[in-house]
């Protein structure tokens, strides 16, 4: 009973590639590729009957809902593995450096958190800071 689906297919496989072969002889570049896929047709065909034969009864069905359900899986983790929606982001982060409104020359370490205006000294700020307090200094002495 396992030999006669498996020479069936066999024989057939061999009758279709003489066939080929008689019909491309001019174009044997394309008998590689033609061999290629009639194997690939072949592998299609006899493992899924190998599968019914060697495994459990119930094992194939949950094998076949898993490679359904694979790419919904697969889905679903990538949407969940994201680290957040561009709508969850705000529009500035906690502490950006940028001159606060209203003032002509900022104060030393001055940044917007959370929307307002407040002081606090870091190496970012202090930098900046000391280059806008030497500017000013020097437009100041001219």
């Amino acid at each position: 009973l396992l030999a006669s689906p498996l020479t069936v297919i066999c024989y057939s496989m061999t009758i279709i590639v003489l066939i080929i072969r008689m019909l491309l002889l001019p174009t044997l570049l394309l008998l590689p590729l033609l061999l290629l896929l009639l194997r690939l047709l072949v592998l299609l065909l006899v493992l899924p009957l190998v599968l019914m034969l060697l495994l459990p009864p119930l094992l194939l069905p949950l094998l076949l809902l898993l490679a359904l359900l694979l790419p919904l899986l697969l889905l679903l983790h990538s949407l969940l593995a994201r680290p957040h929606s561009m709508l969850e982001r705000p529009l500035l982060p906690l502490k950006t450096f940028l001159p606060c409104s209203g003032s002509a020359a900022r104060p030393p370490c001055q940044y917007y958190s959370a929307g307002s205006c407040r002081k606090s000294c870091s190496s970012s700020s202090i930098l900046t800071d000391s280059y806008h307090f030497s500017h000013n200094q020097q437009q100041s002495t001219l």
